[in-house]
């Protein structure tokens, strides 16, 4: 990472003053960024989770939920979760399709994490559970595990 808020110089330079696809190169680069910072969070909760550190595993998910709701407001201008009929190719600010299932899946895995780890826990707010379960269903209503949480 750099100065900038990680994005490297030359991204921020483009952003500066290139055209409307350097522009996107650069938003690219810090959400892609941010991805991989949302997926190593979570796989450290994950972790702590097999150590039945729960605490911990759910600081782990809730600040990769925080990045991957950074993603969302580098698109939208909102903080909102990301899903497939969110993000179209006439956007401004879109990202290539491969990136915004890679988001999707990680909001997922990361909302069921959380699930989780708070069934584990002693005195859980079932509507948090609940809530966070919602999250899943609102991008797969197919899911099993958020149905079954």
């Amino acid at each position: 990472m750099t100065a900038n808020g990680g994005v490297p110089t030359a991204a921020v330079n483009a952003t500066a003053s290139g055209s409307g696809d350097e522009q996107a190169a650069a938003v690219r680069m810090k959400i892609e960024e941010k991805v991989a910072e949302a997926r190593r969070l979570k796989n450290e909760g994950n972790e702590l989770y097999k150590a039945k550190d729960y605490r911990g595993a759910a600081g782990k998910y809730q600040r990769a939920k925080l990045y991957l709701k950074g993603i969302d407001t580098d698109l939208h201008g909102t903080p909102a979760f990301l899903q497939q009929l969110s993000v179209h190719p006439g956007q401004k600010n879109s990202i290539p399709k491969e990136l915004e299932d890679q988001c999707i899946e990680l909001n997922v895995s990361v909302h069921n994490n959380l699930c989780a780890v708070m069934l584990q826990q002693e005195n859980a707010n079932p509507e948090r559970i609940k809530h966070f379960a919602e999250v899943v269903l609102e991008i797969d209503d197919t899911n099993e595990k958020a149905w079954f949480r």
